[in-house]
């Protein structure tokens, strides 16, 4: 329960609340314009107090890391297991909290005792104090009997169950009515509302280890540095089959760097056969143009005739009819003449073709010692190589080597993960039997849980919603179906429901905060009735639970809302209203920028 809130803060205005429910009205003056609202008055700001005295961080976000602020102190006396105890904390030194407390076990050092942590006298403050972080333990040990020395990931956490009973909206705290903050993990909700719901708690969070543990079996590629390899994953018998083939070419690098051998005048022979080539390929073109030339020569060989007597006559008869003073020789003389033409002609293509043969066989003989002397030149250039060569070679080597490393990598890493997979679907399926069994069991509150979130939504409604628990292959599944519930007012009046079970439950327990605190968001979408109903099932519920009921709301909605003839709302108005007439109407006092 929460008795009062205060501040060092000249301008701060001091809150006192009773027992049960508390209304905390914010006016709107009558001189306030459409584009001037309440939201300036404090209604989420004194929630925000509330959780910044509960251990709450600080970032430079935070209006009590403003420059205006953060020298001040703000202080929240309440009750804690009985006890009176009175936290104190500001902006500047938001890494520690002053205390002080008294009650049933004493005063201050008697309660201190029993606590996981003790505060101790620190003479700069003139205050006992206690570092944040232990202040949160002592809060959870205090409130939710949480242990201590809790280890590891996914455990229950103080900051996330008190966010239950006393929600923000600017984390999204209106926005699920199963989780408190707009990233809360599923894991989280999970663990945290198992405890809260007196479920086996652990089971959740060692599922939700193994869940974790299962996304960090990461791809194989990851990691890697070579190109080759940044997009093969493969099985284990991809892998092996392509280590096979690696593993043969890494063998055949071994083996031609194990037989190499330098050779100085390496880049000589290379270019020495690189010439002989040329000169073998012009002297096959000078051979094809000398075939072509005898073969042109046997052709006209063949045609070639010497003249007959009678065509000479005949030419001879018709001639001397044309020029008859100029041919005055004889016959016989021009026959010989013809015939000593074509003699010559045959003669000279038979020589023609004779040294073309000759040529030839010149050029063949020169092509065998060019091709006898490239075969030995490339014969030797097989066996030995120039340095570059080497390198190359052995660089080569290198790159095929940690490829082929890698994959025997990954095949490994591949058996491992196949091998963890197996075994975390065993144990998997076992926690999620041990969670179904736990979950069935009658040792814990998830059906009386059931039954209050119905009972309180009839009541609010006229229609029973439906909050189940069920073990699924991820873990609990917790969920709440309610007619109508895309509906924002079906919404908060499903969170109204769910957070006063919680606070029963946890009542009846005698632990828990003692107090649950809603801002007027719970009420936005919800008509006059609805609100008035919620209001009046919170009278009565801290009335029989013996724990408290903080609201703010504005004051013209308050109005609105239609109670039962015998239900006094008036008397549960505190005294103190907040106002947007100007600054100093609200909670701190001031306007913070």
């Amino acid at each position: 329960m929460i008795k009062s809130i205060s501040s060092d803060l000249p301008s701060f205005n001091t809150i006192q609340f009773q027992s049960g429910l508390n209304v905390l009205l914010a006016d709107r003056s009558p001189d306030s314009g459409s584009k001037h609202t309440r939201n300036s008055a404090g209604k989420s700001t004194l929630i925000d107090i509330i959780h910044f005295l509960l251990g709450s961080n600080v970032d430079k976000n935070s209006i009590f890391s403003k420059k205006d602020l953060r020298e001040f102190n703000f202080r929240m006396k309440f009750h804690l297991r009985n006890n009176r105890v009175m936290v104190s904390r500001s902006g500047e030194f938001n890494k520690l909290v002053k205390l002080k407390a008294s009650g049933p076990r004493g005063p201050s050092n008697k309660i201190f005792e029993e606590w996981p942590y003790r505060p101790t006298f620190d003479e700069n403050f003139d205050a006992d104090v206690l570092p944040l972080d232990q202040w949160k333990t002592v809060l959870g040990s205090e409130m939710f009997d949480l242990t201590p020395d809790l280890e590891g990931k996914f455990n229950p956490s103080f900051r996330t169950m008190i966010s239950y009973f006393a929600r923000r909206d600017v984390s999204g705290g209106f926005e699920s009515t199963l989780s408190t903050t707009k990233q809360m993990q599923k894991v989280s909700i999970q663990v945290n509302l198992a405890y809260l719901f007196g479920l086996n708690w652990l089971l959740s969070k060692r599922l939700g280890l193994l869940i974790d543990e299962e996304k960090q079996l990461t791809p194989l590629t990851k990691g890697s540095k070579n190109k080759y390899l940044d997009k093969i994953l493969g099985s284990p018998g991809e892998l092996s089959a392509m280590i096979t083939v690696n593993e043969s070419e890494v063998s055949k690098l071994e083996s031609q760097l194990e037989n190499f051998q330098i050779l100085d005048t390496y880049r000589e022979l290379e270019k020495e056969a690189s010439e002989k080539a040329i000169k073998i390929s012009e002297l096959t073109n000078e051979n094809y143009l000398d075939r072509k030339r005898i073969e042109f020569i046997d052709s006209q060989l063949k045609k070639e005739k010497e003249p007959s007597a009678l065509a000479i006559k005949q030419m001879y008869e018709e001639t001397k009819l044309i020029f008859p003073e100029s041919l005055d020789r004889h016959l016989s003389d021009i026959e010989t003449f013809y015939k000593v033409i074509a003699q010559n002609r045959r003669s000279h293509l038979v020589d023609e073709k004779t040294a073309a043969e000759e040529r030839m066989i010149d050029r063949e003989n020169e092509l065998k010692e060019l091709d006898d002397r490239r075969r030995k030149i490339l014969d030797r250039l097989q066996t030995t190589g120039a340095l570059d060569q080497l390198l190359k070679l052995r660089g080569e080597l290198t790159e095929k080597k940690s490829i082929l490393e890698d994959l025997r990598f990954r095949r490994k890493r591949a058996l491992f993960i196949e091998k963890k997979k197996r075994e975390l679907t065993v144990l998997k399926s076992n926690l999620e039997q041990d969670i179904e069994d736990d979950q069935l069991s009658e040792d814990n509150h998830v059906k009386e849980a059931t039954a209050l979130f119905g009972e309180y939504s009839d009541r609010m409604c006229n229609y029973k919603g439906i909050l189940s628990v069920d073990s699924r292959k991820n873990g609990l599944d917790f969920s709440i179906k309610v007619p109508g519930e895309k509906s924002k007012g079906i919404k908060n009046m499903q969170t109204f429901c769910f957070d006063m079970m919680l606070s029963i439950i946890w009542a009846k327990k005698d632990l828990g905060p003692g107090f649950l605190v809603h801002d007027s968001h719970i009420f936005d979408g919800m008509d006059g009735r609805q609100i008035a109903k919620a209001i009046e099932i919170g009278d009565e519920v801290t009335r029989e639970h013996k724990f408290q009921y903080i609201i703010t709301l504005n004051s013209d909605v308050f109005e609105k809302a239609k109670f039962s003839d015998d239900f006094d709302s008036e008397s549960f108005v505190n005294d103190y209203r907040l106002s947007d007439e100007n600054t100093s109407g609200g909670i701190l006092g001031l306007r913070v920028d």
